[in-house]
């Protein structure tokens, strides 16, 4: 890697190939392949050239043109090498590669001119609309040199000789191209200057005018037969002159900011804050920033990074030292806020818990103080047997109401906005079966189906209840009969007992239905009817 700045390293090395094309034809002085040699030395610095702006240039436009204006000057080139080293004794190949020649002495000034107008321009600003018709305009001319043999707009030959030998004479489109060269490297040149007055100085916008004012005048002088010469041999043809300096018109403007480019990086790194180097391939360093030690220190708290570049590698350190300090941080109040959590987790299960069991515990004493009444019946009849055929006796009635308080319990558990009419069968089945094992007769009859709010289904399973309560010792017959309407809920029990005392439980006025309680008796049979309808006030 070089070890010198970057900025003037390209200007010193075009300087250097101008001269030493011009000292070939010094050297190489009486070798017939003498101009070959500068030519081909012409073009491999094109190329190179062309492959550093590629590297070079950060303007995506800018870069093409450029690229495109060493491919055009390459050409012109290649031209010259073929048309005085390499066409034989074809006059009319020699005269057509003579006419080619006019193909980058057309474009060339063209693409100066774009590159002077790309500067400073936005990308997504095109470029001026007459820049379109120039380029119509360089496509005749070159089509127009090119077919010079049928009108010769470019060249005559009065001598009838179709040759560049001195005898041919200039016609109107070869003085349309000398105007058009003048003016568009002159409109290069105000253009450049005047975009050279917002980012650069007086002094860099004279160093962008050198290189084509010294072409200007090499070729003025090589006109006027004036030409630099060494020990009498001259030093460059009007090729290597057009070359050399339009080159150096282009990298000017490179050099002095105008057209974006990636140099003079080893400064700005040299300047960084950043500890870092940059190591060539035997790990030796070449740049490194101010605050640079190297080899670098070893700490907990430094972190050493490297990266892979063409030549060698980047390595620079970083300060961890806060961030572990935050690591460290942020573990302990991951810490802290994970015990919280789990306390907090804790605490709502435990809250959770308690809440259910305060839920259960209502529920519970609502379901107790519901069945209290036969809670009581039940634990009376046990203390009143006095013996065991006594308490044997009085088994069947306690399992009546055991059954009640089973379902009525399951009732309140399945408390809900309605209860399906199966859920009352189901009840009153229950109670029959333990009816029938006091010695009565029992059976149920159930017409239709569907779900009725819970008040309704409970109403008539207590109003079940309470009769069955109030003739449990009487009574040898039941009939229960239950039919299911749309809207109404009707329960019918026939018992034959002795008279029975039953005055119906009351209920909530905003019970959500209406109730109608009939009770005939035609001793020994009573007949107990009720109707509990949705909607009403309750009776």
């Amino acid at each position: 890697m070089p070890r010198f700045s970057s900025s003037g390293r390209y200007a010193a090395l075009l300087a250097a190939a101008f001269l030493l094309s011009g000292l070939i034809h010094v050297f190489l002085y009486g070798v017939f392949f003498a101009d070959c040699i500068a030519q081909l030395f012409c073009g491999s610095v094109l190329v190179l050239w062309a492959l550093s702006v590629q590297r070079r240039v950060t303007d995506g436009r800018l870069r093409r043109t450029l690229i495109l204006a060493a491919a055009f000057m390459l050409l012109y080139n290649i031209l010259q090498l073929l048309r005085y080293s390499l066409s034989g004794e074809d006059m009319a190949f020699e005269r057509y590669l003579w006419y080619a020649f006019y193909i980058p002495m057309i474009a060339v000034p063209l693409l100066c001119f774009f590159t002077a107008l790309y500067v400073h321009r936005p990308e997504d600003e095109p470029l001026p609309r007459f820049c379109g018709p120039l380029a119509v305009v360089a496509a005749l001319m070159v089509i127009g040199f090119l077919t010079n043999d049928r009108h010769f707009f470019a060249f005559r030959f009065p001598s009838g000789i179709l040759d560049d030998n001195g005898d041919e004479r200039r016609s109107w489109l070869y003085f349309l191209y000398c105007a058009w060269f003048g003016l568009l490297m002159l409109f290069t040149l105000v253009v450049t200057a005047r975009k050279c007055r917002k980012s650069v100085g007086r002094r860099l916008q004279a160093l962008s005018a050198v290189p084509l004012l010294a072409t200007a005048l090499l070729l003025l002088l090589s006109i006027l037969g004036i030409k630099p010469r060494l020990n009498g041999i001259d030093l460059w043809k009007d090729g290597q002159i057009f070359t050399f300096g339009v080159l150096g018109f282009l990298e000017s403007c490179i050099q002095i900011g105008l057209i974006p480019a990636n140099q003079d990086y080893e400064q700005l790194f040299a300047l960084a804050e950043l500890p870092a180097v940059i190591l060539n391939e035997r790990e030796e360093p070449v740049y490194r920033t101010a605050s640079a030690r190297y080899p670098f220190p070893g700490s907990a708290d430094t972190r050493v990074q490297a990266h892979a570049i063409r030549g060698g590698s980047i390595r620079w350190t970083t300060d961890i030292g806060s961030l572990r300090t935050l690591n460290e941080s942020l573990a302990e109040a991951i810490q802290q806020i994970e015990a919280r959590n789990a306390y907090l987790a804790e605490e709502n299960k435990t809250r959770q818990e308690r809440a259910e069991l305060e839920t259960r515990s209502r529920l519970y004493d609502r379901v107790s103080s519901i069945v209290r009444p036969q809670l009581d019946q039940i634990e009376a009849r046990i203390r009143a047997a006095d013996g065991a055929a006594s308490f044997e006796a009085q088994l069947p009635r306690i399992a009546v109401l055991c059954a009640y308080v089973k379902r009525r319990s399951n009732m309140e558990l399945m408390a809900a906005d309605g209860l399906p009419l199966e859920e009352l069968a189901a009840a009153i089945r229950e109670s029959l079966e333990n009816i029938r094992l006091c010695g009565a007769g029992a059976a149920l009859q159930i017409v239709g189906h569907g779900e009725y709010p819970a008040g309704m289904i409970v109403a008539a399973y207590e109003h079940f209840e309470d009769i069955v309560e109030a003739s449990m010792d009487s009574f040898t017959e039941l009939l229960v009969v239950l039919r299911a309407e749309e809207d109404r809920l009707t329960l019918r029990m026939l018992l034959q007992a002795d008279a029975i005392e039953y005055a119906a439980r009351p209920h909530p006025e905003d019970a959500g239905f209406t109730r109608q309680l009939t009770v005939s008796t035609d001793n020994p049979d009573t007949l107990v009817t009720l109707i509990l309808t949705k909607g009403g006030v309750a009776a």
